[in-house]
């Protein structure tokens, strides 16, 4: 986080979470109606954009995303984490 956050300043860009923020630690107060806390600090996700995160690694790479199913005992070879980097 701390080179993405390097790399908006020097681009003026924005950069996207591999998942949800977690910037609260006692929860996001945003489903509830209320304002981030940290507006500053917050980034959003692939999912909360409508990005089709998944659809899009395995168009345009050759991994084949895999997924956990502890249930199951399902436990992937391996996880990728996903960000991305927005600016003009």
């Amino acid at each position: 986080m701390a080179k993405l956050r390097k790399k908006e300043k020097e681009t003026g860009g924005l950069f996207i979470n591999a998942g949800p923020c977690i910037l609260c630690t006692k929860g996001c107060q945003r489903p509830l109606g209320r304002p981030c806390k940290k507006p500053d600090k917050a980034r959003r996700g692939w999912d909360e954009l409508g990005t089709r995160i998944c659809e899009a690694v395995e168009d345009h790479t050759d991994l084949k995303l895999e997924w956990f199913d502890l249930p199951k005992g399902i436990i992937p070879e391996y996880t990728c984490v996903i960000t991305g980097f927005m600016h003009n």
